[in-house]
């Protein structure tokens, strides 16, 4: 695998011989597109109302230590239906990826489009979005949708030359598909096939995608496995992948069901806020990074480490004319994401209060810019204070600080449960109920709850809610992608 990533990464061929670059005749391109759409049945392709690509992606999540060959890894499966000719689609996912269960669905019809979630049945409406922008990355993982659009942009097509690819001779074209930039293929001399293409994103990006192991499904050859890299690291293993032309049930994949809804207002986190949620606790942040500034007789607390942290802290002081010092920063678990602010914390003087999973990474970030920071590790709970910091076990971690405040019950935690809506019910997944079985062991009353992903605090009562109502087997109305689902580790 090393050797294929290098070559990935350098874009040339390692197997046989080097690119042979020569002059082509004129009707060279015209040549292997005609073998390429007899391979790939293209007319037949070109004329299908509808066209259902199903896969089953295997990601790997090295925050979340993952690490194997892919096909332990955890999965996401997709169905796409697609009518091209009059720039329909439908893209669904199922995953079980880090112990969350996720469903939803993108729509695009006649110009618009739609995202489905389907845990709470909510719809919103896209923003306005540029159909190969959005869908060309179906139309890329799949060599037999691949082979119609180098069929209908032929004229844009130019021979580069030959190459040899694990061990076969190929042709090596270019060609070029809207929103995107220009795609380079090489195509089996003795079949047709395409094997491989690349293209360039940005200056320095190479984006490589491999097809291999083909059988014939509905008449068109589909390539049972897909593997795309970016400058050479393999991003994910596709498996399992089926085409199906013009299936009866697929005639309403562009509608969205009755019964969905459109989603209810979300909670504006577009600017800066600091916000007094209790006495002595501040919550300042925006987008999707939030601290909870809370102080003690000594100093100032905070929880959430998320990027931006020197900003969030600014504000709270400039907002508050609270002038004390930072004394711990709370870092909640060990990904790279949850400790962004860390180096940013240590340069005060605060001590960071960090996860035994976490300690290594933290240690590594800190150690070029502030090499003498004070790093302690919670391996069970301290208490700075009225607040208590505690280690817990959860699905989104093995280990997770969570901070409560008891004069103000107030519960502060990362990446488990946001308040999202202004006047609606929020919806939990599978982490927040494993959260809310870690928490049932302290002695603790909450009322509060807020997020550091979140602006709005909200009543323990409504987390509680949302974590009764979370089933894990559900699926909407048992949705094909739901059916003989096997669970990813």
């Amino acid at each position: 695998m090393r050797a294929v990533a290098m070559m990935i990464l350098c874009g040339c061929a390692m197997f046989g011989s080097v690119g042979i670059h020569a002059q082509a005749p004129t009707n060279q391109v015209d040549q292997i597109i005609d073998r390429v759409s007899a391979a790939y049945k293209v007319d037949r392709l070109n004329q299908a109302s509808t066209i259902r690509f199903e896969e089953e992606r295997r990601f790997e999540f090295p925050d979340h230590e993952y690490r194997s060959n892919f096909h332990e890894l955890s999965t996401q499966r997709q169905h796409h239906i697609l009518d091209l000719n009059n720039q329909s689609a439908s893209s669904e996912y199922l995953t079980q990826i880090a112990n969350s269960h996720w469903h939803g669905r993108s729509v695009a019809k006649d110009g618009k489009s739609w995202f489905i979630l389907y845990a709470p049945q909510y719809v919103q409406e896209a923003e306005d979005q540029d159909f190969y922008g959005y869908y060309g990355r179906v139309i890329r993982s799949s060599a037999a949708l691949l082979a119609r659009e180098l069929f209908n942009a032929k004229d844009t097509a130019k021979y580069i030359g030959e190459e040899m690819w694990m061990g076969k001779q190929h042709d090596k074209v270019t060609f070029e598909m809207p929103n995107s930039p220009p795609l380079n293929i090489l195509v089996r001399k003795d079949s047709g096939m395409i094997s491989y293409m690349d293209r360039i994103v940005g200056e320095t990006s190479t984006v490589s995608y491999i097809y291999e192991k083909y059988e014939v499904q509905d008449g068109i050859p589909v390539a049972y496995e897909h593997s795309i890299y970016g400058n050479g690291i393999r991003l994910f293993l596709s498996l399992d992948r089926k085409l199906v032309i013009d299936d009866q049930s697929d005639k309403n994949a562009f509608e969205i069901e009755a019964g969905i809804v459109p989603e209810p207002q979300r909670v504006d986190q577009s600017a800066m806020t600091v916000e007094k949620t209790a006495d002595n606790i501040f919550h300042v942040g925006q987008n999707e990074h939030y601290s909870t500034f809370i102080s003690t007789n000594d100093g100032v607390v905070a929880f959430g480490m998320g990027p931006g942290f020197a900003d969030r802290l600014q504000a709270y002081r400039q907002q508050t004319a609270i002038d004390l010092p930072l004394t711990h920063a709370i870092i909640s678990d060990h990904h790279r994401g949850e400790m962004a602010g860390a180096l940013d914390a240590a340069s005060t003087g605060a001590t960071l209060l960090v996860t035994p999973d976490a300690l290594d990474r933290v240690q590594q970030l800190v150690a070029q810019g502030s090499p003498a920071a004070q790093i302690e590790t919670i391996e069970n709970q301290t208490a700075i204070g009225d607040l208590v910091v505690a280690n817990v076990s959860t699905a989104h971690a093995g280990s997770n600080l969570v901070a409560f405040h008891e004069p103000s019950g107030t519960f502060v935690q990362t990446a488990h449960f946001s308040i999202l809506y202004n006047n609606a019910a929020s919806f939990a997944e599978f982490p927040a109920v494993t959260l809310n079985d870690a928490v049932t062991k302290f002695d603790w009353t909450p009322k509060i709850i807020l997020s550091a992903e979140s602006r709005k605090a909200g009543p323990w009562q409504a987390f509680q809610k949302a974590v009764s109502e979370f089933d894990p087997t559900a699926c909407f109305r048992n949705r094909r992608i739901c059916q003989n689902w096997r669970q990813g580790s």
